[in-house]
Order: C-alpha cells, then sequence, then structure tokens
C-alpha cells in the first residue's frame, strides 16, 4: 500500500528496517519531521510538539545538542583541513600532497614510540596499509655500490652524474636516480669547500671635529670606449668631506694604493683612522705593515654592509651621477683628465649640503688654526709637533718608501731638511 506521501512498498520497508537509531537523529538535528518515525506517522502527536518545542526554543534557536554537533564538524573540519579526518594534523609541508612512503613509514614509528599504539592502530590514524609498513625491499644495490667505489677511487672529484655516464658508457643499464641513491648511501659525496667569511665588528661612523681625523676609501668600477674596465680609487676626509685623490687605473695592488696614500700624507699629515671595507688591496699584509708603521687606526666594515662607510658611498654616487654617467671616455688617460678636473669642481666649486652649501676648500679653510687643511695650512701631528707642510716626513722622522719624485729620502737629508720646533 502507497503512504500519502507517494512512497512505494520498498519505501516502507527501508523505513521499518531503520530502527531506533534513525529516530533519535532525525529528531536531534531539528526539523518539522523531527518525530516521525516510521511510514504512518502521517498526522502530528502531541509528543512531536514536545520535541520540537525541546530542539528549537523560542525564537527559533538551535539547541544545545544541535549546537554541539554543528561545533564538532566545524571542528573536525578546520583541523583536519582536507578530506579524511586528521590529515592536517600529520601532514608535513604543504597540506594538499601526501607524504612519501618513507615519510609515512617515520610517521607511524613516531605515533607508535610516543603514544604506544599498536601497529594496525597507528596505520589506520595515518591512512597507511600495513602491508606498506612492513614491506622491506628485496633487491640488492652491492654489486652498483662496488662499481661506485671503484670508479670514485679513479675519478675522486667526480660526482654522480658523470659517474652515471661512465657506468652507461660501460654498457650497464641503471636509472640515474638509483645511482643517486646508492651514491649518497656509500658516503660517496664530494665535500665542498665552504667559503671562508670574514668576520668583522660593526662600528657606526664617528663623528669627527677636525681634519685628518678619519679618511675614507672605496673603488668605483667603470669603462673606457674599447670595454676595458677602469677602477677609481676615492679618498675622502670624513670631516671636511674633501676629496684627497682620484686615482684610476685599470687595477690596484696593495702597494699602489699606499703610494697614493703617502702622496696625500705628504702634504697634509697622516690621519689618525683609515675607514675601508674588505677588498683585497685593503686586507693585505703590506696595507696592514703599513698603517701599523704609520701608527694609523684601521677601521673595516663589515661584509656586505657598505652603510658603515657612508660618507663615501655618498661621494662615489655624486661622482657616478655628475661624472662618469655623463662622461664617455676614450681610453684610460681620457678618462684620468676628466676625472681630474671633475675633483677639481668637487673641491673647489660645487656647494656641499652637509656643510651648510660652501665648497669642501672653503669650508675648510673656514676652520682656520691649526685644525686646517690643504697645501697653505700648517701641520700637526700626533707627537706634538709642528712642521712645514713642503714634506712632512722629514720632521715626522719615518722614510718615506715612496716619495712622490719616486726617489727614497736618505737619513742625512731627513735631519738635514728638518725644521724641528720642540
Amino acid at each position: 500500500m502507497i503512504s500519502q506521501f507517494g512512497k512505494g512498498e520498498k519505501h516502507v520497508q527501508n523505513e521499518a528496517h531503520r530502527g531506533g537509531d534513525y529516530c533519535s537523529s532525525q529528531a536531534g538535528g531539528g526539523g518539522a519531521e523531527g518525530g516521525r518515525c516510521g511510514a504512518g506517522s502521517g498526522g502530528v502527536q502531541a509528543h512531536d510538539l514536545r520535541l520540537e518545542g525541546e530542539v528549537r526554543r523560542d525564537g527559533g534557536e538551535r539547541g544545545a545538542g544541535s549546537e554541539a554537533i554543528t561545533g564538532r564538524k566545524r571542528a573536525i573540519e578546520e583541523t583536519g583541513g582536507g578530506s579524511e579526518f586528521g590529515q592536517g594534523r600529520v601532514a608535513i609541508g604543504d597540506s594538499k600532497k601526501r607524504m612519501e612512503l618513507a615519510v609515512m613509514k617515520a610517521a607511524v614509528g613516531q605515533v607508535r614510540e610516543q603514544y604506544a599504539f599498536s601497529e594496525r592502530r597507528a596505520c589506520g590514524l595515518l591512512t597507511m596499509s600495513v602491508s606498506s609498513y612492513r614491506y622491506q625491499s628485496r633487491r640488492s644495490d652491492e654489486g652498483l655500490r662496488l662499481r661506485l667505489v671503484e670508479l670514485a677511487r679513479e675519478k675522486p672529484r667526480f660526482g654522480y652524474r658523470r659517474l652515471y655516464v661512465l657506468l652507461r658508457r660501460s654498457g650497464e643499464d641503471v636509472n640515474h636516480k638509483r645511482v643517486h641513491r646508492v651514491y649518497r648511501e656509500a658516503g660517496l659525496s664530494i665535500r665542498r669547500k665552504k667559503r671562508k667569511h670574514c668576520e668583522r665588528t660593526g662600528q657606526p661612523l664617528r663623528v669627527c671635529s677636525a681634519a685628518n681625523q678619519e679618511w675614507a676609501l672605496d673603488f668605483v668600477h667603470d669603462a673606457v670606449e674599447s670595454g676595458r674596465a677602469i677602477r677609481v680609487l676615492s679618498v675622502v676626509d670624513a670631516y671636511t668631506r674633501e676629496c684627497l685623490a682620484l686615482e684610476v687605473d685599470t687595477s690596484f695592488a696593495s702597494r699602489r694604493v699606499t703610494r697614493v696614500l703617502e702622496g696625500i700624507v705628504a702634504e697634509r699629515g697622516a690621519p689618525q683612522a683609515i675607514r675601508c671595507d674588505n677588498g683585497p688591496e685593503l686586507t693585505s699584509r703590506h696595507f696592514l705593515a703599513w698603517c701599523i708603521d704609520r701608527k694609523i687606526e684601521l677601521v673595516h666594515i663589515q661584509p656586505g654592509r657598505p652603510m658603515q662607510n657612508g660618507r663615501v658611498e655618498s661621494f662615489n654616487g655624486r661622482m657616478r651621477e655628475e661624472c662618469l654617467n655623463v662622461s664617455w671616455f676614450g681610453n684610460l688617460f681620457e678618462a684620468r683628465e676628466r676625472i681630474a678636473v671633475w675633483r677639481r669642481e668637487y673641491n673647489e666649486e660645487r656647494p656641499h649640503s652637509s656643510l651648510g652649501y660652501r665648497t669642501p676648500e672653503e669650508f675648510a679653510r673656514g676652520i682656520g688654526g691649526e685644525k686646517g687643511c690643504g697645501k697653505g695650512a700648517a701641520w700637526k701631528s700626533k707627537n706634538n709637533f709642528s712642521t712645514p707642510l713642503g714634506n712632512p716626513a722629514k720632521g715626522a722622522g719615518f722614510p718615506l718608501s715612496h716619495s712622490p719624485g719616486g726617489d727614497d729620502l736618505s737619513t742625512a737629508e731627513q735631519v738635514s731638511g728638518s725644521d724641528v720646533v720642540l
């Protein structure tokens, strides 16, 4: 007999076999048909109204049981993040990617060890087959391993790719991934020499109050018309912002750098400190010995931190924008000439914003007295004696290994030509 809802005999039989659990789930879900347990419940009974009142209270809100069920479903969805329960909690990396077999085995072993689960239960939680967990490979790579060890002894600097090519040449049909796995298991990986990085302690820029307290050194790169690279050694006084030297050449050795510095020292005296980067010209034994011999403090910035030498970096930016980028150098000699012209313009004509828009030369003359600098200023050594600036090394008492004229000064010339005032 067909019920009043138009359901057939098959539907009636299904309704009869469902039992009490179906009734309770229908009632807990909350709805107009929550109290119907069979096919013949066509009318609305009194207990149905009471049940509806318990599930949906005044105001149409869900009951506590319904909210608890919905909350558990939401918690499962948020925790898992996938189609299976607990998938997000065991996923490594991207939750959408399934873990490899080796990682799954390791995860099962970790779960068994930490929570004392059985093998079958741990595999079920991680959705892994027990047979896959128990699987042990029966293949042997001993022959391939011995062959790789033999080739590695003959060619100790060959990696697994070249050894794989040699194996294929000898007639062995082997996969490159298998070669890589056996190569690593045999401990044949080549040890790469790690580059030794220089460790420096960062020192902030010092606030200078007089000339020759600190010089800043750096190199700038450019090229001539033929494509040959050139380098420009720039030396800047940190206080007066004067450009003390712009030496242009294709390469610089440490002795060339010290020769340029000695020329500056001959004009204005030795600085108290030199700030520079960690280039090979500025970290050589010759350069370090030169600074120790002149009692000059050498301040190396940290590698990759050019802002610790910000004064000369700012100067290099101005030189790049105002000279190098707007000039076309036909050869090295033309580059030297144009850069020298720009250096004179920078020191004598270009207003500097950090100096109150005065030129560096005007500012150096304005500080006056013993603190002045330049060719016409008196030079004060750290030993508290003054000397004419024609050659301050004569009064300082140390020889110049490279004098501006190219000849070394003898001891007799140093003593006779010195005008030392004690």
